[in-house]
């Protein structure tokens, strides 16, 4: 299963043939040769589908053909085992559908043959279940489309339209009147009446690809949940645009597939009529666009953006209201942006520039976000969970996952690594990320319940955000003496000041003339104020103001979120589901629906269980508490001590089970609360049911590395103290290494918090008496956290400083401008302090992340992109590039394009910072995939989001022995002497530098680590 990096750099990305070999197709001895013009098997389903045959008629066909007596039902002898697809004649698309069908799944592959009404029953249950996730995937628009249409005309008849629903009735004020002008904007297209434009070029091919209804109900839904997802703040143009045209070209796809052959008729009438109409020339270029669009010609950006800016358009012009209120404004005004750094031209970390943004018309969106938040119709995304388990991957990009709809199996992926995985041996991967599929989820009842009854009360619970917005600040609380208002002031003088004397000391000691700012700090001629004096802040209030605006953005964004995975959640209540999962170029595993699912927060995490029960076993109770215990964030004592804390708990765990919304609320207070309360009630059940070996608990339980970052650069580097640190050696408890951090980093703040204001490294002592006293664990561990995976400078001041708004309580609208920037100020300092004290205690990880910057760098230099091969075979290549902008001109504005192509130039500095945190994602990846497939062959349920590793609560000593194995299988390998060797063998030009000195540790004492994962 494992092998070396650098076998597979030299062996595995070969070229493979691409032609298909014959193939043949036996059906219990009735054999069927492949045709001239092969089916997919997604034409396949797709064509069984159209034809309503249910699962009943199929089975009842099994029946009557005898197909299943005493012999395998289906027998499929092919010269290829690894063709890419299975293909059938078009006369029996039936039983093709069939045997596609139990290809695909691989909960019935296989099991047709032991009787004929055994066939029977499968074959009807397997094709009810893939009809039903066709419905889901391919009917969401359609059917949202037809319910508008239908809704409006009945209503109309019946002079009812007060009867519907009001987020309906809002929407279908503007549904009507768009469908209207986009028939307009089609004909003209059709008729040639639009001339030569070159945005009836660009746009019209593309438009006329959908039923105007669709396309109608693609630009108002998309609209309509971009303005609820920033909570009206104001979203980009182009973000909308591009967002409505990606809609757009998925649809059409689906479209065209439902077509009948070869040209559907549609295409072919208009095409015929375009053909005749008196300005051929004009229609000319749009004629030969279209046939490459019904082709599947990749749509480019500059396609996308005007055709997304001409739906838009369309839309902005027809949604007013009966007194011509316009429902959306845009507006292209200028706007400051911050840079994350200071530009080289001008040094300044400001940019302004002209945007157009899109928000709808405030009173509008008051009544329709709350109207929005009771529509489940209004908010579902396009990525659902599966009904059945996925299709399996291959190498080919959209391989597998849903049936019609298509989702990559890598993201963010170049066309070189593209390549390089179609032609690579990705079996591992594969099987790992298909077995991450088949794990079944079932909504866990107890803690769906709590959590619609609390959001129906409308209350403020873990991280159900309130239902009401913050009001707007009074005026009167603005009012304050002159010697508040300039007190921020002072402080920003005092700083200037103690800036331009370490700069006056440094110029003195080079020897050199210093030169004072030309504009004097304070004003010498400034009107001297009677400080106690009280006056209304009109700056303080507009900006209190604007604080409390984007609060209540951010608020409603949130319940937008939580409404959709409730609306998701109820639909799926009684279903089993499946996560189809693909990877990033670096081979970590992510669920494809975005919305729901265990990668998601706590709230998603505590609202699922896995679909099939598990008896608890002997340890499984013990590891319920453990899992209670860690979930209250009480995970730096031992295991014993914390099923201890969790019986001194448990008339707490009682009370909050019998009563989860009223009484003290005691599991809200611990760190995951939701999934704290449904650990709580599967201890209840377990122990109620008198016999807690014997119970059949469904709770997934997760066991989470001890900042695993950490943990991987510690087995490369064999650091032996760095190991320590983060759990790779037995302890009696768990080691913190970000209680370790924090030691150092206080030492530091204390020691400068007592420089004077004559000190060149002032401006260092005033931000350490800022933060002085409130530097805490929480502060500092996600940029501890994420120190590994190259988080820079500005990002660790940006965690760091959010943090420090949380523990200063910053954000309930007293903050001064002058006092935020002096926070942010103290945050870049108290940021450098953690990464320092970082560096200190982990000199070896620091020194493998310099040699494989250096690396990286070297190969950059040559313009080439740093690549690699995983231990499981996954070809590596980091896709950064410098990035090149183009203007396109659409109907609305010019919109500003960033490129993307494996044809510019190689970035030389994001090639060389990513590499490091990169190749460590790649490692962990490797490591979960590994566990996955060792859990997969004992048969055991298994789950992962990265570093935190899932299954029943019987099986976890199981898989800790299987992860701990596959750790030490993995840093057993000589990792990055293969990287060195491939990359000398790559670049026999390049001398690249010795690998760096590794430690001492023993890596086989991970096995014997109870707390490596804990």
């Amino acid at each position: 299963m494992l092998r070396s990096a650098a076998t597979l750099s030299r062996n595995r990305l070969r070229k493979t043939a691409m032609g298909h070999t014959s193939s043949s197709v036996s059906l219990s001895g009735v054999k069927f040769s492949t045709v001239p013009a092969p089916l997919t098997i997604q034409q396949i389903i797709m064509r069984a589908n159209a034809s309503a045959m249910d699962g009943a008629v199929l089975a009842e066909k099994l029946s009557e053909q005898k197909y299943a007596a005493n012999t395998s039902a289906f027998n499929i002898s092919t010269s290829n085992a690894a063709n890419d697809d299975i293909f059938f004649q078009q006369s029996n698309d039936e039983f093709a559908f069939l045997r596609a069908k139990f290809d695909a799944l691989p909960e019935f592959s296989g099991q047709l043959g032991e009787s004929a009404e055994e066939t029977a029953e499968k074959a009807a249950q397997a094709a009810a279940m893939i009809k039903r996730q066709l419905k889901i995937e391919e009917a969401q628009l359609l059917e949202a489309s037809d319910l508008y249409q239908e809704t409006f005309k009945n209503l109309a008849k019946m002079g009812r339209g007060t009867a519907m629903k009001s987020a309906q009735k809002l929407m279908l004020q503007w549904y009507e009147p768009l469908v209207v002008a986009l028939k307009k904007e089609i004909l003209a297209i059709r008729a040639g009446e639009l001339g030569t434009s070159s945005h009836f070029q660009h746009y019209g091919p593309y438009l006329v690809q959908l039923p105007v209804e669709k396309l109608a109900v693609i630009t108002l839904t998309t609209m309509l949940n971009c303005t609820l997802r920033n909570g009206n703040t104001g979203t980009k143009l182009v973000s909308i645009a591009m967002e409505i045209s990606d809609m757009v070209e998925a649809e059409s796809h689906v479209f065209y597939l439902k077509q009948e052959k070869e040209a559907p008729f549609w295409q072919k009438k208009l095409l015929d009529t375009s053909s005749r109409v008196a300005n051929v020339r004009a229609l000319n270029s749009f004629n030969n666009r279209l046939r490459k669009v019904a082709k599947g010609e990749m749509w480019t950006d500059a396609a996308k953006a005007k055709v997304g800016t001409k739906l838009i358009d369309v839309l902005l012009k027809t949604a007013v209201d009966d007194k011509g209120v316009s429902a959306f404004v845009y507006s292209n005004n200028f706007y400051v942006q911050k840079l994350p750094y200071a530009s080289k031209q001008t040094g300044q970390s400001m940019a302004v520039k002209r945007m157009g943004f899109v928000h709808m018309e405030p009173a509008k969106f008051l009544e329709f976000s709350k109207l929005s938040l009771k529509d489940s119709t209004l908010l579902m995304p396009r990525y659902l969970p599966m009904l059945v388990p996925p299709k399996r991957w291959d190498n080919r990009e959209f391989s597998g996952a849903y049936f019609t709809m298509k989702a990559p199996m890598m993201k963010a992926i170049s066309a070189q690594q593209r390549m390089a995985v179609r032609h690579g041996e990705l079996n591992d991967v594969l099987d790992a990320l298909d077995y991450l599929g088949q794990t079944g989820w079932r909504i866990n009842p107890v803690v769906h319940t709590v959590i619609k009854d609390a959001w129906a009360a409308k209350l403020s619970i873990a991280e159900l955000p309130g239902a009401d917005p913050l009001p707007m600040p009074e005026e009167s609380a603005c009012f304050r003496t002159v010697r508040e208002i300039n007190a921020s002031k002072e402080r920003y003088y005092a700083r200037r000041e103690a800036e331009e004397e370490m700069k006056k000391k440094a110029a003195e000691e080079r020897g050199e003339v210093y030169t004072p700012p030309a504009v004097p700090i304070r004003d010498p001629n400034a009107v001297i104020e009677d400080p106690d004096e009280v006056r209304f802040d009109e700056r303080f209030y507009k900006y209190l103001c604007s604080r409390v605006a984007k609060k209540n953005g951010e608020m409603h964004s949130i319940r937008c979120d939580v409404t959709i995975k409730l609306n998701i959640a109820e639909k799926f209540k009684d279903e089993v589901m499946f996560f189809p999962h693909n990877i990033d170029f670096r081979g970590r595993a992510y669920p494809i629906p975005p919305n729901l699912s265990h990668l998601g927060n706590d709230f998603c995490r505590g609202i699922m269980m896995f679909d099939k029960a598990k008896k608890l076993g002997p340890v499984g109770l013990r590891w319920l508490k453990i899992h209670v215990t860690n979930l209250f964030g009480n995970n730096k004592i031992s295991l014993d001590d914390r099923v201890k804390w969790a019986d001194a708990n448990m008339d707490k765990i009682r009370a909050s089970v019998a009563e989860p919304l009223g009484g003290e609320r005691w599991w809200s207070t611990a760190e995951e609360p939701f999934q704290a309360l449904a650990a709580m009630a599967e201890i209840v059940k377990a122990i109620d049911s008198g016999n807690p070996e014997e119970y059949m608990c469904s709770l997934a339980v997760h066991q989470d590395g001890s900042c695993n970052g950490l943990q991987h650069y510690a087995g490369l580097g064999r650091d032996a103290q760095g190991g320590a640190a983060v759990n790779l050696v037995p302890h009696d408890v768990p080691q913190d290494v970000y209680s370790k951090v924090l030691t150092k980093v206080l030492a530091k703040v204390e020691a400068d918090a007592e420089l004077p204001d004559n000190d060149p490294r002032a401006l260092e002592g005033i931000c350490a008496r800022i933060v002085r006293g409130y530097v805490s664990r929480k502060v500092i561990k996600q940029t501890v956290m994420t120190s590994v995976y190259g988080v820079t400078q500005s990002g660790a001041r940006a965690q760091v400083e959010a943090r420090l708004h949380e523990v200063l309580q910053l954000d309930n609208g007293t903050i001064t401008p002058e006092r935020e920037k002096e926070v942010s100020a103290a945050a870049a300092y108290l940021a450098k302090l953690t990464l320092l004290s970082l560096s200190e205690m982990f000199s070896s990880a620091r020194g493998i992340m310099d040699w494989l910057g250096t690396c990286a760098k070297l190969v950059a230099q040559h313009d080439s992109a740093m690549s690699w091969v995983t231990p499981l075979g996954l070809p590596v290549i980091q896709p950064y590039r410098k990035i090149q902008q183009h203007t396109v001109s659409t109907v609305m504005q010019s919109i500003t394009l960033t490129e993307h192509s494996d044809l510019l130039p190689i970035s030389l500095s994001k090639q060389k910072s990513a590499f490091p945190p990169n190749f460590v994602h790649s490692m962990d990846a490797t490591h979960m995939m590994m566990t996955c497939l060792k859990m997969k062959k004992l048969g055991l349920t298994f789950a992962a989001v990265h570093d935190s590793y899932w299954t029943h609560p019987s099986d976890i000593p199981v898989m800790n022995d299987l992860l701990r194995e596959a750790f030490v299988e993995l840093y057993s390998l000589p990792l990055l002497e293969d990287l060195r060797d491939s990359l000398e063998m790559r670049f026999p030009d390049i001398d690249f530098p010795p690998l760096p000195e590794r430690g001492q540790l023993d890596i086989n004492l991970v096995k014997s680590s109870q707390f490596f994962f804990h």
